[in-house]
């Protein structure tokens, strides 16, 4: 049951996925004992992820990760610890046909559309090499017309970059990409994992700052904005907001559960 505005020394600690939680392909078992100290004290403990909801579930499944709820799509839709949507941000389905129509063919590995729960890919050229069995056809997902988000893999990093300019200028204020390595990543404007865990926090009147802590590029608006932590083997960029950085998750909760 989560604990609301009022209660006597809540935290509140929010963890990216990839790279931070899941660590060298897998997550280690100081981690997962200090989560279960960490909430057994009453505490919140959350993923907030660039991942489908389908994909991060068969990740907390696989390593049986106790959880009070979950960010996905890097903020787009958020569920609780009784799996309810807490909150849904869909993008205009035109505008989504529009950005398909705008993919550069000629530097374009492979694309996908998600709608929070799955991603449907399209992979003409058989380019994907992902083994992730929640990812679907791109047909399964487009007929609903209910998305949050697309992504794109481009042939290089380059390319991938001045695709995502090209798309923060064309709809500049209304949707927004942002590159990971060869990856574009698009959504609606102001949707990112610091906006998600500020809704989240409002739809459940959790009236407390956040413990956070990431790695990666689409992790710098949650640290930036909550003064957050990030992981020492992460991106120099994400360390460079960070107030301190820990070798694992389970060492950041450990400091947090100090701090009394």
């Amino acid at each position: 049951m989560l604990k609301e505005k009022g209660s006597v020394n809540l935290k509140l600690f929010v963890s990216d996925y990839d790279g931070t939680l899941h660590i060298d392909g897998t997550v280690d078992q100081e981690t997962l004992d200090a989560i279960d100290v960490f909430r057994a004290q009453g505490n919140l403990f959350g993923i907030a992820t660039g991942r489908s909801l389908s994909s991060i579930k068969n990740q907390i499944e696989i390593y049986q990760i106790p959880v009070d709820f979950i960010i996905s799509e890097n903020g787009a839709i958020a569920v609780d610890g009784n799996d309810k949507q807490v909150y849904f941000h869909k993008m205009p389905f035109t505008r989504v046909q529009e950005i398909i129509a705008d993919f550069p063919k000629d530097e374009l590995l492979y694309y996908g559309v998600s709608d929070g729960v799955v991603v449907g890919v399209h992979d003409e050229f058989n380019n994907r090499t992902s083994t992730d069995t929640t990812i679907v056809d791109i047909d399964d997902v487009m007929m609903h017309e209910k998305l949050v988000g697309l992504y794109a893999k481009l042939d290089t990093h380059a390319n991938a970059v001045q695709f995502t300019q090209f798309i923060n200028h064309k709809y500049e204020g209304e949707t927004c990409a942002f590159t990971w390595f060869q990856y574009v990543v698009i959504l609606n404007c102001g949707v990112s994992k610091h906006s998600g865990i500020d809704e989240y926090r409002k739809a459940k009147n959790l009236d407390l700052k956040p413990y956070v802590i990431g790695d990666s590029f689409n992790d710098i608006p949650m640290v930036k904005g909550f003064d957050g932590f990030a992981i020492c083997s992460g991106r120099e960029e994400v360390k460079e907001w960070a107030t301190m950085c820990f070798d694992n998750v389970g060492k950041a909760l450990k400091y947090v559960m100090s701090q009394d």
